[in-house]
């Protein structure tokens, strides 16, 4: 197997490296300009904000999404290592252009890749061919192969091999080039994605624990060895760091903890099981056995091939160890250093010691809540992992081999190579049915092979017409330069933490759908949000355009242009009153493309609310005239400080069913509101979940209805109104309304709570209908 030279060698694996990709990803390689592999969702969100910014956008300024702010583009996965030079090529850059770098950027990955982890195969002493075999296993088997289907930026799987390779050739030589390589590599890596950043700094710290685990030598001869590499890395974040503060104008705003810190770990069934895999698919379908993974945040299936191989290993190290044989099945080319690292990379990704309840742990290193998505740093356990079992399985093949026992060796290999090729099968599946969608998608996202029988005034689409945004507008006497920005209802804003308005995901991918297919077609920016640590004051701001006719509108007033939104309203979703409000002062296109289309003057919005606000303000409804129960607490003996009123109730009064009252309504399903303020924390992302019950003349609960503060699009600073509709049978009697999180302490403060039918107006305490009465008014 060793019978070339290892120039000959590495030139075979390039090339083969090359075909494989090829065939692995189909048509991302032979056909990239024709490519989007989703259209929501974070897939959607990630190719629209890569596009609109390498398109129309310029420098470090993203634009195409909430509107009129914008966003720094490093927070909006929009690779900003190539979309920031693409932007200064304005005029020559085409949808097709950036497509082809994108996916030819990630395609060379695949190949790096299987190089990199060629040459450490090699240099653990396997030849060229099973090391050729095993590399390209590992590559297309690798967890962030699942990045092509939404997360491209973290589809880039060369980083890690390579930092595999230049920190095992640093081990060896101890030459300072090495972590220069690292530290180039390293401000390359972060402008695609900053977690390829984190993830280099726990590889240097895993390294430094496992050098002072297993070298003998003195303190300082360590601590001298391990500090270029933790300086090549940390500078990197460092530099990073500073980057940032000085070209983000809302760094201080932004949140300092992410929501859902141990939400994307690594579970067991996550290194052990995968759907993708043929065997794993027959113990689904025929067996009562359900608890395989499906992929995610914290997926790294190692394979059956590398978790027998590693199982076996370690089985006779333990028996060796035993019988203080000191000889193990671990060769002296693979250092214990190694596994020490993965395992302290996979305790890390599974959120060891946080999952413990020592999530307090995390205040002495604030810069890594920001990476939330623990599970990704389980990406170092796979490659050392996986390495180790190749190295493994040839191992037993050379040990067998030179015990003249050919059989047993020839088994040994091809058991172990085929397994392992059999199983990739499926990711192979997963890779092209994803091209071959990403196919058809650019068709639809373009409309370059939609159809639409549907009349709009005097323009009928024919059946061999392609129909685009464009041309829709131009049958109602409208371009694209008529209007400043698009509006997608139902409203959107995540980002921030804080607030996740239109947290139903199946609607919000929906949504992001048809704002990127109109943002991209018209080149107009979006209102809504779907990004990343977005700032709060900003975030706050941008919300209120969905709050109704009684809550401020801030970002109506920042507007440098008196140009219409253009209004979509989804199919297949439901607005409540607060967001039909909008639809009403709008005026109605028709219906195109899976969503219905109106044209929103802001000038029209502001006449709106000033007349709502005016006409309530001097024409109060009074109590008899509500048709219906209501009921309200102000909270003014509370001791915390409140700015609706003389108090409001501190968190140490509150318990955990915040009301329980009588409450009838006047006819069936009627429609009410329930909203409440709660004072939130500032420095991280918790807010109340509330449970409104509604119970019979027997004290049974007849219906539950959610009010999640993180979808509240009003507030006061960081008092935020929690609100939602529902609709109340004749049957119920009594209203309950409970904190479902209350042991986790999401407020300071709770204030003016109150509960009315839907179509009446109240003011009470300076506040209509429960916001904050503009004080032109009073």
């Amino acid at each position: 197997m060793n019978n070339i030279g290892s120039k000959t060698g590495l030139l075979i694996t390039i090339v083969f490296a090359i075909a494989v990709t090829t065939f692995a990803l189909g048509g991302i390689v032979t056909h990239p300009w024709h490519m989007m592999t989703e259209l929501g969702a974070d897939g959607g969100k990630n190719i629209f904000t890569y596009l609109y910014h390498s398109l129309y956008g310029m420098g470090l300024w993203f634009t195409g999404m909430n509107y009129p702010y914008g966003e720094h583009i490093v927070y909006t996965d929009g690779q900003p290592l190539l979309s920031v030079p693409l932007s200064y090529l304005k005029g020559h850059v085409t949808i097709e252009s950036a497509l082809t770098i994108m996916w030819w950027a990630i395609s060379l990955s695949y190949v790096l890749s299987i190089v990199y982890c060629y040459k450490i195969l090699v240099q653990f002493k396997v030849p060229w061919l099973p090391a050729m075999l095993f590399a390209a296993l590992i590559s297309l088997c690798s967890p962030q192969l699942m990045g092509i289907s939404g997360h491209y930026a973290l589809a880039y799987c060369c980083f890690l091999p390579m930092l595999f390779y230049y920190t095992l050739q640093y081990h060896l030589t101890g030459k300072w080039k090495y972590p220069a390589f690292i530290f180039i590599m390293g401000c390359i890596s972060i402008l695609l994605h900053p977690y390829f950043a984190a993830v280099a700094l726990i590889w240097a710290g895993g390294y430094t624990l496992g050098h002072f685990f297993t070298i003998k030598a003195g303190i300082w001869p360590k601590i001298k060895h391990v500090l270029p590499l933790l300086i090549s890395t940390g500078a990197v974040l460092v530099l990073f760091g500073i980057f940032m503060k000085v070209t983000d104008p809302f760094a201080k705003e932004r949140p300092a903890m992410p929501f859902g810190m141990l939400a994307n770990c690594t579970h067991i069934k996550d290194i052990f099981s995968s759907v993708y895999s043929p065997f794993w698919g027959v113990v689904k379908d025929h067996t009562r056995f359900t608890k395989i993974s499906a992929g995610g945040e914290g997926f790294i299936y190692l394979g059956l091939a590398v978790i027998f191989a590693v199982g076996y290993a370690m089985l006779i190290a333990i028996r060796k160890l035993i019988s203080k044989d000191p000889a193990t099945l671990l060769t002296p080319t693979f250092q214990p250093i190694w596994l020490i690292m993965a395992t302290l990379a996979l305790l890390f990704g599974m959120g060891v010691p946080f999952i413990w309840h020592m999530e307090w742990l995390l205040d002495y290193a604030s810069a890594f809540r920001q990476f939330r998505t623990l599970g990704r740093f389980s990406w170092i356990f796979y490659y050392i992992i996986t390495i180790y079992g190749a190295v493994v399985i040839y191992s037993l093949y050379a040990r067998y081999l030179a015990n003249n026992k050919k059989t047993i060796a020839y088994a040994i290999i091809t058991a172990g190579i085929g397994i392992w090729t059999i199983e990739t099968n499926g990711y192979l599946k997963r890779s092209r049915n994803a091209a071959k969608e990403g196919y058809n998608n650019y068709n639809i996202f373009l409309s370059k092979s939609e159809l639409n029988n549907k009349q709009w005034g005097e323009f009928v689409a024919k059946p061999d017409e392609i129909v685009s945004w464009q041309e829709f507008l131009a049958a109602h006497n409208y371009t694209k330069d008529s209007f400043q920005s698009i509006l997608v209802l139902p409203f959107f804003a995540t980002g921030s933490e804080k607030l996740w308005v239109c947290s139903d995901e199946n609607i919000s991918a929906w949504s992001v759908a048809m704002a990127a297919k109109a943002g991209i077609q018209l080149h107009l920016p979006v209102v809504d949000i779907m990004m990343s640590r977005s700032s709060w004051v900003q975030t706050f701001k941008q919300v209120k355009i969905a709050g109704g006719p009684y809550a401020e509108k801030p970002m109506v007033n920042d507007l440098h242009s008196n140009k219409p939104f253009l209004l979509l309203h989804t199919d297949y979703s439901t607005l409540n009153p607060d967001q039909q409000y909008l639809l009403n002062l709008s005026k109605p296109l028709g219906h195109f493309l899976h969503c219905t289309v109106y044209v929103c003057y802001p000038e029209q919005i502001k006449k709106n609310d000033d007349y709502y606000n005016y006409s309530a303000h001097f024409s109060c409804t009074n109590a008899n005239s509500i048709k219906g129960n209501f009921y309200f607490d102000h909270f003014s003996k509370g001791s915390f400080h409140s700015p609706f009123n003389d108090g409001a109730m501190p968190l140490k009064e509150i318990k955990e069913t915040i009301c329980d009252v009588p409450l009838t309504p006047v006819k069936d399903n009627q429609l009410y509101e329930f909203s409440c303020w709660f004072r939130t924390p500032e420095d991280n992302y918790k807010s109340p979940d509330c449970m409104l019950y509604a119970l019979n003349s027997k004290n049974t609960i007849i219906d539950s209805f959610p009010a999640r503060s993180i979808e509240s699009v009003d507030n006061f600073g960081v008092w935020l109104r929690c609100n939602a509709y529902f609709t109340l049978s004749a049957a119920t009697r009594h209203i309950r309304c409970r904190m479902l999180n209350f042991a986790d302490q999401p407020c300071l403060a709770m204030d003016e709570l109150m509960i009315r039918p839907a179509d009446s107006v109240m003011i009470s305490n300076g506040r209509i209908n429960n916001h904050w009465l503009n004080r032109r008014y009073e």
